[in-house]
This record gives C-alpha cells, sequence and structure tokens, in this order.
C-alpha cells in the first residue's frame, strides 16, 4: 500500500490503492465508479474528508466554471439497479450521457 493513503479511512482506502481511481484529493470517473459500488457510507466518508474544490455560490447554487474533485459518472452505464439516495455527492455531479 503506498504510504501517502494509510492514514486514509478503513472504508474507502482500497480505491486509492490503484492509480487508475485518481487520488483521494482527485478521484477519476473509475474511482468514482469503484467509489459508488462499496456503497453510500464508504462514499460519503470520503466526500466528508475530501469535499468538492471550487465552483461559486450563487444563493446556495454551485454555478461553474471551475471545479475539482466532483463525482463523474458521465457516460457510465449502471448495468444493475443503483440506489444513490443516500450519498452525498457535493456540487457539480455529473450522470448524463453524451
Amino acid at each position: 500500500m503506498p504510504s501517502d493513503i494509510a492514514p486514509l479511512d478503513p472504508s474507502y482506502r482500497t480505491i486509492f490503492e490503484n492509480p487508475r481511481n485518481g487520488s483521494p484529493q482527485n478521484i477519476s470517473k473509475d474511482g468514482c465508479v469503484a467509489l459508488a459500488r462499496m456503497g453510500a457510507a464508504s462514499w460519503n466518508a470520503w466526500r466528508s474528508d475530501f469535499p468538492t474544490l471550487g465552483g461559486v455560490s450563487n444563493h446556495g447554487v454551485a454555478v461553474p466554471p471551475k471545479y475539482g474533485n466532483f463525482a463523474n459518472f458521465r457516460d457510465h452505464i449502471f448495468e444493475d439497479f443503483a440506489d444513490f439516495s443516500h450519498f452525498n455527492f457535493g456540487a457539480k455531479c455529473y450522470f448524463r450521457e453524451r
């Protein structure tokens, strides 16, 4: 295990052992999918430790252009039922297809 992820919460640490998943501070789309598969508790623990970066607030609504570390499921096809009702995605989460 890389030493930089050793102090991470064990509920999501294993996701970041794979470099394809990005880092806790800059999760990739593959990392979003892998972490979501672990469930809301793991996702929310990570999101609490690593919130969405950037963005501008307009009356409580985040607006573009600059975000980082946001949830990106763009163009991912969930083949099985996925219930995200208890997930805290933070600002700027992509679920749409192109």
